[in-house]
């Protein structure tokens, strides 16, 4: 079986609050290219509000949809090219996941910019170190990619809900002895020193909704 193949891409919604006539795609294809997701982005990451995110699958990996889509973007309005994302060794198979029902209310989407060359194993530590860990605060690994034609950056998506989201920050802080009323779990700051040894720069994580009608949508 290829290699799975997808395309993050961030896209400008003016009315991405679904009050006026102009509405995010969720459900677009082209031939051998698939959009699983349209996810807009919540709280306050410091992210523009009317900022969107499209995740596409190129069927068929690079012999497939991406062989059929180099002559020109699939997205809509796209802000500059999308990233050409791999799936690493062992990561879940998204596209299987959407065929098989799977769907969360949150997603968080973490991009870390790694030591060159490191992505791979950058990736393998996560699934097998940290996935683990976060299972047991309610998320789940859905995708691990290793961002293709440059050798310094990742890509994560993991699903799971906003009482889970809340929980895991809170367990975090009282690690850090900054919330008294919540369960420590010191493995996370472990896990915080452990991911040091891999990147080389900013790792940020963009809590992310999907629109409703989105194959990731419940």
């Amino acid at each position: 079986m290829p290699r799975g193949i997808y395309l993050i891409q961030e896209i400008e919604f003016p009315r991405a609050d679904t009050t006026g006539q102009e509405e995010p795609p969720t459900r677009h294809r082209r031939e051998g290219v698939d959009l699983l997701g349209a996810f807009a982005e919540v709280g306050v990451a410091g992210n523009p509000p009317s900022r969107a995110i499209a995740l596409w699958h190129c069927e068929g990996g690079w012999a497939g949809g991406w062989r059929r889509m180099i002559d020109g973007s699939p997205g809509f309005g796209g802000l500059g090219s999308p990233r050409p994302l791999g799936e690493a060794p062992g990561s879940p198979c998204l596209a299987d996941l959407v065929a098989e029902g799977y769907a969360a209310p949150l997603y968080l989407m973490e991009i870390a910019t790694v030591r060159p060359g490191c992505a791979l194993d950058y990736l393998e530590a996560v699934q097998k170190e940290y996935a683990p860990l976060l299972a047991e605060h309610g998320h789940r690994l859905v995708g691990a990619y290793e961002v293709q034609f440059r050798d310094d950056e990742t890509v994560t998506l993991w699903g799971t809900d906003a009482d889970a989201h809340v929980a895991l920050q809170r367990s975090r802080d009282a690690a850090l002895g900054l919330d008294d009323e919540a369960v420590p779990d010191h493995r996370l700051l472990v896990w915080r020193k452990r991911a040091l040894a891999y990147l080389d720069g900013s790792r940020r994580e963009r809590p992310m909704s999907p629109f409703p009608g989105s194959k990731l949508a419940p």
